[in-house]
């Protein structure tokens, strides 16, 4: 996709990376070549099948604190926060039992709208931290260089550019997606102030697009890959976007 933006006059002033997209980032950023970032997906997969992580993730309409009460009141160690996405939506991550337990509160005074993602597995979870290491060792048979475009992980919650894009640190930012929460509107909310002429989504849906909506209200923002191919299509036919941020 990003090639595609390229063909057309787009050029990115960085990358966003979310999760588990940060494989994707990367070889977008030139930083390692389709092929590698294939294995590392399979990588990823082996991982998890040598150590199911039974569970899923829920979504709550409320901000970090309310997240907080929430496991408060389900009284779990194993359920955790996971992302935090905008003011009122915070991710929680946990085993079967832990996300039964908070998605049997709904009907309860003064919890949140809560829905359950298609997600099979626990994930941004501290006790997946036998899934990070496997993966991390792998990655590192990897070959990687700079990436040509700066590239900001909202589970780092930092830059990497040219100067300190080690293997070292590329290798831990990506295990370190397997464990630790995100924090997608932290990252948005460095555009405040110099916003990009247009934010680009470059996954199959429009989460981010959406949070960035709520946080940088007024932003320009597009998600062709979460529309039907024949707007794709039309889409990329235009020469109307430039200035993109993925």
């Amino acid at each position: 996709m990003l090639a595609l933006l390229r063909e057309r006059g787009t050029y990115p002033s960085a990358i966003v990376a979310q999760s588990m997209g940060e494989i994707a980032a990367w070889v977008a950023a030139g930083a390692h070549s389709v092929e590698s970032g294939a294995h590392a997906v399979c990588f990823l997969n082996d991982a998890h099948a040598a150590h199911p992580c039974e569970g899923g993730l829920v979504i709550a309409a409320t901000d970090e604190e309310g997240a907080k009460n929430l496991i408060r009141r389900v009284g779990s160690p194993d359920l955790v926060i996971a992302g935090l996405n905008t003011a009122r939506q915070t991710l929680l991550s946990g085993g079967e039992e832990a996300v039964g337990s908070l998605l049997a509160l709904v009907d309860q005074p003064g919890v949140p709208r809560l829905r359950r993602l298609s997600v099979p597995y626990a994930t941004h979870h501290p006790r997946l931290e036998p899934i990070a290491r496997q993966f991390e060792s792998a990655l590192r048979t990897l070959p990687m260089g700079p990436p040509q475009v700066p590239v900001y992980s909202i589970v780092g919650r930092r830059w990497y550019a040219d100067a300190d894009a080690d293997a070292d640190a590329f290798y831990r930012s990506l295990a370190d997606c397997v464990i630790k929460p995100m924090y997608l509107r932290e990252a948005l909310e460095q555009f405040s102030a110099n916003r990009p002429e247009r934010f680009i989504e470059l996954g199959a849906g429009d989460n981010m697009t959406r949070a960035t909506r709520i946080v940088l209200r007024g932003s320009s923002t597009i998600a062709p890959l979460a529309r039907d191919i024949f707007w794709l299509s039309s889409f990329m036919g235009s020469s109307a976007v430039s200035g993109s941020q993925s």
